[in-house]
């Protein structure tokens, strides 16, 4: 059996510069103790009345813990990438996976929180769809060729994403909302 643990990457009020020297010691300490992956959990913002704290921002969070460690996986748990322009994910996706050495792993889902899709100018109906449509976009953009997509919600032309993977991430989907999305 292998076991993972989340990053404790919460951002409270009162947060101190201290608290990156913690995390490093978290991630160090979990690589020595034979722990598979660490995993960084996303919310935009502080659900009201939900949590007394927001988190880093996830993928920033996982570069951190690359540059910490040596053979732990980083994973995200999950990235709610349906609030973000699909290109600039899959870039910022390629260069963790390349300064990682490829111990990157990809856990993605919709979310839940209305706030954070109204805030982000995304309609949270569209959330389903524009994850489906995200993740075909990321298959073809980590090739390093040219990619041109005209979908539903994404338009772009001849893009390229360098550096292209050798290996791709593992991949993650996480669901299991009451809401209704339009796909």
């Amino acid at each position: 059996m292998r076991f993972g643990l989340i990053l404790p990457s919460f951002s409270f009020p009162d947060l101190d510069y201290a608290k990156a020297a913690r995390l490093r010691e978290f991630a160090q300490r979990a690589e020595a103790q034979g722990f598979e992956a660490l995993w960084v959990v996303e919310h935009l913002l502080t659900a009201r009345g939900l949590y007394g704290a927001a988190w880093l921002s996830p993928l920033e969070t996982v570069a951190f813990a690359a540059g910490c460690t040596r053979r732990i996986k980083l994973a995200t748990g999950i990235l709610i990438a349906a609030l973000r322009n699909p290109v600039f994910v899959a870039k910022d996706i390629a260069s963790l996976q390349f300064l990682s050495g490829g111990r990157f792993e990809l856990g993605i889902g919709v979310g839940w929180d209305a706030h954070e899709y109204e805030v982000a100018g995304v309609p949270l109906r569209q959330r389903g769809g524009r994850t489906d449509e995200m993740l075909g976009i990321f298959e073809r953009l980590w090739t390093g060729e040219p990619v041109t997509h005209h979908g539903r919600y994404y338009h772009f032309d001849d893009v390229i994403i360098d550096p292209p993977l050798p290996q791709k991430p593992f991949l993650w989907v996480a669901g299991g909302s009451k809401i209704k999305t339009d796909l």
